[in-house]
């Protein structure tokens, strides 16, 4: 166990997680009829536990703040960039050669007229694989991480100085 360890922080982890393995268990909301049982129950459970997500966004913002005391911002930012953005242009070019032969639900966005065009143009809109929309969300948070992280310290230096 890391010496700065918040329990709090595991639960709201392990929530999270619950949360997201209710969100896939319901995906049948979105294929099957409306005003069915099925469908009703599907929604209710689409509606409590649709935070998941923005849970892990929460998690990651209050752990992200002081990583100033453990790495640079070019470090920060260069760990971030192998661990999610390779990761992400890996997976869009992977589903966006799945697309072009094949298809899936919930997933990957038809491309008619594949072409290097085409998978930017998706890559800036999203519309290599809808699924993905996190990746952008979490690239978003770490390069504004810099800025909030001064932000946080700043804040600090005022509310001491009062």
């Amino acid at each position: 166990m890391g010496k700065n360890r918040f329990i709090y922080i595991d639960i709201a982890n392990i929530i999270a997680t619950f949360f997201v393995l209710e969100l896939h268990s319901s995906q049948a909301f979105f294929y099957i009829k409306s005003g069915t049982n099925l469908y009703l129950q599907t929604k209710l459970i689409q509606v409590i536990f649709i935070p998941a997500v923005l849970l892990f966004f929460m998690i990651s913002g209050a752990m992200l703040l002081d990583y100033r005391n453990r790495q640079s911002t070019s470090m920060f930012l260069r760990k971030r960039f192998f661990r999610v953005v390779i990761p992400f242009i890996c997976w869009s070019i992977l589903w966006y050669v799945f697309d072009i032969f094949w298809t899936a639900n919930p997933g990957p966005m038809r491309h008619t007229d594949p072409s290097v065009v085409d998978f930017i143009q998706g890559m800036i809109l999203n519309n290599i694989n809808n699924i993905f929309w996190f990746f952008y969300v979490i690239i978003a948070l770490y390069l504004v991480t810099p800025i909030f992280s001064q932000l946080a310290i700043a804040k600090k230096i005022i509310f001491y100085l009062r």
